[in-house]
């Protein structure tokens, strides 16, 4: 009767284990998990087809990294040093009321450096490419007030994954929300005077855990199950229950 304790035991504990493995391995599930890096009011946005037919972000300072909802760290700021961000997007769609829209594809790009977690200057931080962008104009008195809104898929820097506690491999899915007041330009378009900053945003996704995993997992714990009860049978003794 004790052996026979001492397998369902073990049974037990080898199934929560394998279940606690594949879960550690997937980062469990997080809500509104995302990670937050401030743009301040330096640089430029602009869109003037005399130069090219793309809106463009140069030299928008970054001046630190947040995690929400994060696994390990959640809402602590990282300071990043001399962070710089610079986009273009896709190519001039047109326009439809007061909203500038502009093609998929182009890039984003996100460098500093973060002493806090050893992370050189000049690194990159995040990358990716657009999937969507638009600027609204919001006329207001005497000023122009513009937004910037964005999407895109990205990249983040593994460094900033791990201290936030993300899992290696999650997807990256991004936003870009910035707002400046612009004038317009010569050739046509717009160029910002006064930036406010704004945000990016990355919400990463994990990558879920293949089906198959969870077949060969059930199918070990059954094994488990199978050896020790045939150690049970095997140690019966004719006659008594």
């Amino acid at each position: 009767m004790k052996q026979r304790k001492m397998n369902i035991f073990k049974s037990l504990f080898l199934a929560t284990l394998f279940m606690a493995i594949l879960i550690s391995s997937a980062g469990g599930a997080h809500a509104a998990l995302s990670i937050e890096y401030s743009v301040g009011g330096a640089g430029s946005i602009y869109y003037d087809p005399m130069q090219n037919n793309f809106l463009n972000g140069t030299g928008l300072m970054v001046t630190g990294v947040t995690g929400n909802e994060t696994a390990l760290n959640s809402g602590m700021t990282l300071p990043i040093t001399n962070g710089l961000l610079n986009f273009q997007t896709g190519a001039f769609t047109g326009k439809t009321g007061n909203v500038w829209n502009f093609d998929s594809a182009g890039t984003i790009a996100l460098q500093g450096g973060i002493s806090a977690i050893n992370v050189p200057a000049n690194t990159t931080l995040l990358t990716g490419s657009f999937l969507s962008a638009s600027v609204t104009e919001l006329s207001l008195g005497s000023y122009q007030f513009d937004i910037v809104g964005a999407t895109f898929g990205n990249t983040d820097n593994p460094s900033i994954y791990q201290y936030y506690g993300v899992p290696t491999g999650s997807i990256g899915s991004g936003a870009l929300n910035l707002s400046f007041i612009g004038t317009s330009n010569a050739g046509g378009g717009f160029t910002s005077t006064n930036n406010f900053g704004g945000v990016v945003v990355d919400s990463p996704t994990p990558v879920p855990i293949p089906a198959v995993a969870w077949l060969l997992g059930s199918g070990f714990i059954g094994l488990v199950g199978i050896r020790n009860r045939t150690r049970e049978v095997k140690g019966k003794v004719p006659g008594r229950g």
